[in-house]
This record gives structure tokens, C-alpha cells and sequence, in this order.
């Protein structure tokens, strides 16, 4: 029998991609997971079902389509105690409690903007001013926003009654129907979320207060630092009303100022006109129904100019005391919400830094591989271990499904973190891993049988983050690594980014007003938690992207189409792919240290030390070198991958086997023979000595691939021997 001449196969036919990640990480148990699609898939045996489930509704290329698709909340509840409204917040769905977007709130913008102004500025994190947190946290656009409809509302109304007066029906049908719309939209904005409004209530309250003191006639409110003190008293003012300027904020107005012919408020701020329509809109909600307190804080918010028949004593103290009421709830409530939608908070931003590294220069910020959303925990994952297995095969059958990397959550581990957990329900449990980390080393295992290089980091804090990394830190991750059985497939990144230190936590949302020297309300801090990005997600995407050939090439590299970008030497490129995050280090590492490092050259491991490149200084932080748990160069754990799939998905005989190598071989000399030109992504580095070579000798094929920064050759089985017939 003829033997078939022996035709070379362009390389990325058989491996095309090398980027598609998972990520196992819970974000929201309404939505779909890994393990309902699998489960439910594999029970029925549909795997066209299963395929088409995973890309529809676990796939995502882009952060704005992860928001859309797992639509990551926090869950309000407001019920009364002790006369007051009570505000909670949960992670999970409870009856009538209200679903907030977390993107949508102040706190999550606040970080997504501190980590901006940090990377620009490229200051240490000692030398960063944090009181941009409180002009960040403050409400200004909710404020803005709602002062701006109180005064349309006015204007609407006065104009209103205008038309009626002058018995211009139509004109005074269009005021009417504009009047209605914009009522509705108030009772949309306030209906399910009280708390909404109190910004605005706090506000006015602290201009009122503001403007009342000094026109006691004892006092006149100075500030200094955080207090306003007594001075010098103006002339004593016995009338007036506060009226809302252009802009909705409220401004002073003397009796002698006030029109004859001003009817919109009335006489009386109680049955002003605006105050009676605004009554109409209060009793439809209950969220306002439920307090007289919050009902005061809405009606006083939008019924207009109200008329002050005296200024006195008496009306500054019931002034404060409605302020410090209204603050101590909203105080309480923001101090609930932020503990409980920190830990979805860091969540989501991971996710949201992973692809802004992934697609680092991509016009559209897409991937062209997905990030598969498993929304599951690494419990829930190994209760499915069986069917989770089904998966992973059938992902790795084909090319343009195969899953190259995988992102961990955060491991909790005794070294850094204190815990009194005794489950014994554990996958795999390894000592000193606690919570949901006992089953991260099954994981691990589970992944690496499917060449999935994981990337995990230890749970963000203080002394995981750049501040404490030092010695012994260092020690506690080679020792806890090296009790692990899989290193090759295992990346450890460190240390974790810190965007809001603990020790900036403790804001001033509000100074403290004296009257005969006593503060009428005590100044008021808010405590906000520590935020933090995960090393692995940022170390993941800048993987991500040095496998992309349109983000090499916007960088500057020469790029082949014929070869995938799994040999590309990340570790040397690092000016090029910068974080988006400052330079947190105050003090650049010791030489000492850095010897300490370079010792074993575990993981993924980031620097922001004073560092030259290209004649101009980083201001961002950068990795120091891209290992994996044995030390490896992260390159030659893909490219063995790579080279492993090409041979497997060709299926040569022994003979065509050595015709591949010795064509692989003349090819990547000739790649890099050229002097003028240097692909960054020859699967080879010939120039450095790399090679291929075949070994058949026994019951298998074997490629042995020798890189230039590993002492020994790495072998791969790429088929059994056959028989042939003559």
C-alpha cells in the first residue's frame, strides 16, 4: 500500500486560540450557572443545548456585557423600629426587599474613579490625597438632579396657576399635563427607595442651619476646622422664607424681598399650593407612608419656597434635631450598605480590570475569546465534579472551545486570615485553607488534568497587598505553594492592588454647628471599607492579551498569522504592558529582598519600585516576572500545550511525526534567520538554540521541545504507535 506524501498543516489550524478563560466566582443566584447548564445538559444528554446554554447565557467578551447578563445586585429591605425607618441590605433575595444595581451606586463609582485619578497621577499611596473619596461619595448628581425638578416644579406650578388666573384653558392644560409628567417621574424615583431623597433633606437642613444662627442675633457661624464657632451677629431678621434659587438650592429671601403677588407657596408652608400637590404624590408611596419622618424629609424636600414667620431659638433647635435624626439614619443605613456589598463591590470590579488589561489598545474593549461566568462557588462546583469533568472534555475537544486559562477566587488561608472553620465537606482539603478555599486545591488538580494554567491570589487585605509584602510574607506563599501537588498549572499572583487603604476608611460627611458654644450637631464620620483588586484577575487579562496578535501588533510587534502567540516572552516586555493602577509603594524594595525573589521566581508577581524604561520613568506598576508555581516561564507551559495539540489534533503517523518536527524545526529557523524582522510569536526561538525532537523508541511518540530557559528537555507523548501495513 502507498504511502500518502506527508502535506505540513499551518499551525493555527489545529490551534487557533489561546485565551479562552473561566472564572469560577459567584455573582448573582438568580442567573444561571455553570453547574444548572451542565447538570441540567448532561442529565437529558443534549449537548447542542448545553454548548448553546454556555454561550448565551455564561459568555461574555466585554464588562458592559457581563453588567447586562448577570446584572450583579444588592438587596434593600425598609421596615420601621422604634418610630424610624430601618434600612438593611442582603446579598441574597428576601421577600419585599428591593434589588440595586451596585454599578449604579455612589461608592462603586467613587473606586472606579479613584482608580483612575490614581493611575494618571502614578503616586505612591502615601502621597495620594484621599479627600477626593469625600466629594466622590457625596451625592452631588442625585442632589443636583433632585433640585433642579423641585425648582421645574415651582416654575410649572406658578405658571399653572397663571394660566388658570388669565382663564387660558389650553396653555393651562399644557402646564398641567408637563406638571403631571414630572410628578411621576419624582414618584418613579422615590416609590421603592426612600433613602433616596434623604441626601437632599440633609442638605437643605445644613443651609437652613447655616443661615439661621447668625440671624439669632448672639451668635454668627465661622468655620473652623470641622466646627462652625461664634462670631459678630448681623442685624436680627424676625421674617422671611427660604426660596430655591436657579440652580434648586436654597436661598435665603427677607420679608421686604417677597412678592405681593408670589402665591405659589401660600401663607403658610403647611397648605402651599405646591406642598398640597406634593401631599398627592407622598400618599401614593408607602416606602414614605411608612414614617412620618421620611414623609417630612419629602414634603419639606419639594414643596417650594416655605415662609418663616420669625427666626428664634426655638426653630434653630427643632432644625437640628431633624437634622441630626435624618443624618444618624443615613449614617446608619450607608454604614449597612457598604459592609454588605463590599465583598460583590471588589467582585465586580476584578472583573471589570480583568478585561481592561484583556483588551489593553482593542478599539471595541472586547475580547475575541470569551470569559466563561461559571457563577458558582468551588463548593457548589465539586457537589457537580463528575458532570464538571463532561464539560471540560468536551471544551477541550474542539479547538475553538478549548479553555487555556482559569481564574480562581480569592484563597483564604489561616496565614492571613482568621477563621474558626471545621468543615470537613471539603474537596481534597488541604491544611490551613479555610471556607470556600478547602476545595480550591481539588480544583486546582481538576483544571491542570485539562493543561488550564489557574490563576489565584490569597484573599486581598492589608497584608496581602504591597504595603506588608516583605520576607516573610514572601516565605508564608513559597511555603504554602509548595505544599501544593500542582505547580505547573498553577499561578500564584502577588501582591494584591489596594485603591482605598484601611487606614483612609474614616470620612467627615458632616462638620459640626455650634450655638452658645455648644454643638448643636456633633460632627458626623462615616467608616467605609478597604478596597482592593485581586491580583489574579489583573495577571489573567494581561495573559489574555499577550495572546491577542491585533494588541501585539498595536504595541509594536511583528506578528505571524500562522502561529498563535503562546511563545511570546511576556516576562522581558513588561514597560509594554502596564497595569492600570498607581505606583503604591512608598519605599522602592531592598537589594536584599529582591534577591529573596529572585531566588525561586514563584508565580505572578508585581512591582511598583522606581523603574527606567525606554529613557522614561513607570508610573504605573508593572510584574516582575510572569512564572508559574515550579518557576517556569509561563511561555513554555502554553507553548507545550500548543505544540502537544497540534501534533494530537493532526494525528501523524511515527513517520510524518518526524517529517513534522523537521518542518517545524526549518521553519522556526527560517522565522528567525531574518535580521530585519523578529516575530514575537515564532512558536520557536531558534536563535536561542530551541528546538524540537522525536522520540519513538517505545510504545509511544514522543516531542521532546528544548527552550532556551529551561535546563531540561520537556516531553510531550503525542500518540501510541500503530501498526502499519505494507
Amino acid at each position: 500500500m502507498a504511502k500518502s506524501k506527508f502535506v505540513f498543516t499551518t499551525f493555527t489550524k489545529a490551534v487557533d486560540q489561546t485565551s479562552r478563560t473561566i472564572l469560577f466566582e459567584k455573582f448573582n443566584s438568580e442567573k444561571e450557572s455553570l453547574i444548572s447548564i451542565i447538570n441540567d445538559n448532561f442529565d437529558d444528554n443534549n449537548i447542542e443545548r448545553l454548548v448553546k446554554d454556555v454561550e448565551n447565557q455564561l459568555e461574555v467578551r466585554s464588562f458592559e456585557e457581563f453588567l447586562k447578563r448577570f446584572e450583579p445586585v444588592i438587596y434593600q429591605t425598609q421596615t420601621m423600629k422604634d418610630g424610624r425607618p430601618d434600612f438593611r441590605y442582603y446579598s441574597e433575595p428576601k421577600p419585599g426587599a428591593k434589588p440595586k444595581k451596585i454599578v449604579d451606586e455612589a461608592f462603586y463609582k467613587m473606586v472606579q474613579e479613584f482608580i483612575r485619578m490614581k493611575a494618571e497621577n502614578g503616586k505612591s499611596n502615601l502621597d495620594t490625597l484621599y479627600t477626593k473619596i469625600d466629594e466622590l461619595l457625596a451625592p452631588q448628581q442625585a442632589l443636583d438632579e433632585a433640585r433642579q425638578k423641585r425648582k421645574q416644579l415651582e416654575s410649572l406650578l406658578k405658571k399653572y396657576q397663571q394660566a388658570e388666573e388669565r382663564h387660558r384653558t389650553e396653555e393651562a392644560k399644557s402646564y398641567k399635563k408637563r406638571l403631571m409628567k414630572l410628578e411621576k417621574e419624582i414618584y418613579e424615583k422615590y416609590k421603592d427607595d426612600a433613602f433616596e431623597m434623604l441626601p437632599l433633606a440633609i442638605a437643605d437642613s445644613e443651609d437652613k442651619l447655616e443661615t439661621q444662627i447668625p440671624m439669632l442675633g448672639t451668635n454668627d457661624t465661622q468655620t473652623s476646622g470641622n466646627t462652625s464657632v461664634a462670631g459678630d451677629a448681623p442685624k436680627l431678621l424676625t421674617g422671611g422664607r427660604f426660596v430655591w434659587n436657579d440652580s434648586g438650592k436654597l436661598d435665603y429671601q427677607g420679608a421686604e424681598e417677597i412678592s405681593d403677588g408670589d402665591t405659589t407657596s401660600g401663607n403658610d408652608s403647611q397648605s402651599s399650593p405646591l406642598r398640597l400637590e406634593m401631599q398627592k404624590v407622598a400618599d401614593r408611596m408607602d416606602t414614605i407612608n411608612q414614617s412620618e419622618t421620611m414623609q417630612l424629609a419629602f414634603l419639606d424636600s419639594f414643596s417650594g419656597s416655605y415662609s418663616l414667620a420669625k427666626v428664634d431659638e426655638d426653630s434653630v433647635y427643632a432644625e437640628a434635631d431633624r437634622l441630626r435624626e435624618w443624618t444618624d439614619i443615613y449614617k446608619e443605613a450607608k454604614e449597612r450598605l457598604y459592609t454588605a456589598i463590599i465583598s460583590l463591590v471588589q467582585k465586580v470590579l476584578d472583573v471589570e480590570m480583568y478585561f481592561r488589561h484583556a483588551t489593553d489598545g482593542l478599539k471595541d474593549n472586547k475580547t475575541p475569546q470569551p470569559l466563561i461566568i461559571a457563577n458558582c462557588t468551588l463548593k457548589e462546583a465539586k457537589g457537580a465534579e463528575t458532570n464538571l469533568r463532561k464539560y471540560l472534555e468536551l471544551e477541550n475537544a474542539k479547538e475553538d472551545r478549548r479553555i487555556w486559562f482559569a481564574i480562581l477566587p480569592p484563597v483564604e488561608h489561616t496565614e492571613f486570615v482568621d477563621s474558626d472553620d471545621e468543615d470537613e465537606d471539603d474537596w481534597d482539603k488541604p491544611e490551613g485553607f479555610t471556607g470556600d478555599s478547602t476545595n480550591f486545591v481539588g480544583m486546582l488538580n481538576l483544571l491542570a488534568e485539562y493543561g488550564i494554567v489557574s490563576f489565584f491570589n490569597f484573599k486581598a487585605s492589608e497584608q496581602t497587598g504591597f504595603a506588608k509584602f516583605n520576607s516573610e510574607v514572601l516565605k508564608s506563599y513559597e511555603d504554602i505553594v509548595g505544599e501544593l501537588s500542582e505547580k505547573e498549572h498553577s499561578v500564584l499572583c502577588y501582591p494584591n492592588f489596594t485603591v482605598i487603604p484601611r487606614y483612609e476608611t474614616d470620612r467627615l460627611i458632616m462638620k459640626a454647628q455650634s450655638y452658645k458654644g455648644e454643638n448643636l450637631v456633633e460632627e458626623t464620620r462615616l467608616s467605609i471599607n478597604a478596597v482592593y483588586v485581586d491580583a489574579a484577575y489583573v495577571a489573567a487579562g494581561i495573559m489574555a492579551a499577550s495572546q491577542n496578535r491585533t494588541i501585539l501588533e498595536n504595541k509594536g510587534y511583528t506578528c505571524s498569522d500562522k502561529y498563535p502567540c503562546t511563545r511570546f516572552e511576556l516576562e522581558t516586555e513588561y514597560s509594554k504592558f502596564l497595569t492600570f493602577f498607581n505606583m503604591e509603594n512608598f519605599m522602592n524594595w531592598t537589594d536584599s529582598f529582591r534577591e529573596e525573589l529572585n531566588k525561586n521566581k514563584i508565580g505572578f508577581c508585581f512591582s511598583s519600585n522606581d523603574r527606567i524604561a525606554n529613557g522614561k520613568k513607570l508610573t504605573r506598576t508593572y510584574f516582575y516576572y510572569t512564572r508559574n508555581n515550579e518557576g517556569k516561564p509561563l511561555y513554555s507551559v502554553l507553548t507545550e500545550r500548543a505544540i502537544g495539540h497540534y501534533f494530537k489534533t493532526n494525528e501523524f503517523s511515527a513517520e510524518d511525526c518526524n517529517n513534522a518536527v523537521n518542518e517545524l524545526n526549518s521553519r522556526m529557523e527560517k522565522m528567525n534567520s531574518n535580521p530585519n524582522t523578529e516575530y514575537a510569536n515564532a512558536i520557536l526561538k531558534a536563535g536561542k538554540g530551541e528546538k524540537l525532537d522525536i522520540d519513538d523508541s517505545g510504545n509511544t511518540i514522543n516531542v521532546g521541545i528544548k527552550f532556551a530557559a529551561l535546563s531540561k528537555v520537556r516531553s510531550i507523548v503525542v500518540s501510541s504507535k500503530k501498526s502499519e501495513e505494507d
